[in-house]
């Protein structure tokens, strides 16, 4: 039971008390009480989550809707004090977009955040916003830091069963290969070309650096990927590892009319690690 909050509240016919009169329809105010209550005892580290259910009035309907959330908020500091005199960073804004992404791995696969205000949205995989991050506003005592918090719906979808992999047993080698990008040339899409032509052998894309410079032409920029590679079963030879090279500047050079960067402008490319 909580207070009314919002025209979608359901009231309920029978409630306990007169402060407390509908079913909740999000999970962040209960969680601020609880933050007051502890600031009320001299605690100024909180940190809270929970997982239920809040229900929504839907017109024309006499059931309302139910659906299951996630929410969590955060103050104070973010490890305990301690004599070495760690222990007095507080939280903020980006610890919190941390705790959210990995919530949105877990509840919204395939969901993204989006700025908006002073915190950040989140929308499913259909657009749809289904959470909210930032701020919260809360009747704090003087010495208190800042409250924040989320609050997201969960996806209905099926998952798919978690499938855990043994760790590797063969050595990896990995290359550096810096490219010259256009402006408008995203990241990601270079990154996609080298999974796809490096597949199956290459295990992991990094980027090693961003460069501009003078030297290089302009519009451009030097982009330097950091590629691991690893067979399962054996340990790769210099040879292949050439040969899918070649094959990932063919490509690039072909879709996405990207090249080396000259070596001799200042920067090592192709360099075995």
């Amino acid at each position: 039971m909580a207070p009314a909050d919002g025209p979608e509240s359901v009231r309920l016919a029978n409630p306990l008390s007169s402060t407390d009169g509908y079913l909740r329809r999000r999970l962040l105010p209960g969680l601020v009480r609880l933050v007051e209550k502890n600031w009320a005892n001299h605690v100024p580290d909180v940190r809270l989550f929970e997982i239920g259910t809040v229900f929504v009035a839907t017109p024309g309907k006499q059931r309302p809707e139910e659906e299951r959330h996630v929410a969590a908020v955060i103050t104070g500091r973010r490890d305990p004090r301690h004599w070495s005199g760690s222990g007095e960073a507080r939280f903020d804004l980006w610890d919190l977009k941390a705790y959210l992404e990995s919530a949105i791995a877990l509840a919204v696969p395939g969901g993204a955040v989006q700025l908006e205000g002073d915190g950040w949205i989140v929308r499913d995989a259909r657009g749809r916003s289904v959470g909210h991050a930032g701020p919260l506003n809360a009747d704090a005592p003087p010495w208190a830091d800042p409250l924040f918090g989320f609050e997201l719906g969960f996806d209905a979808a099926q998952r798919s069963a978690t499938r855990f992999t043994s760790l590797p047993s063969t050595p990896s080698s990995e290359r550096v290969l810096a490219l010259v990008l256009r402006t408008g040339t995203a990241v990601q899409e270079v990154e996609s070309l080298l999974q796809r032509v490096g597949a199956p052998l290459l295990e992991a894309v990094a980027i090693e650096s961003d460069y501009r410079g003078p030297e290089l032409p302009p519009g451009t920029r030097s982009v330097a990927f950091r590629l691991t590679f690893r067979a399962p079963e054996r340990t790769l030879r210099d040879a292949e590892i050439d040969s899918i090279e070649s094959r990932m500047l063919a490509a690039l050079g072909s879709e996405l009319g990207i090249h080396r960067r000259d070596a001799g402008s200042g920067e090592v490319t192709g360099e075995r690690a």
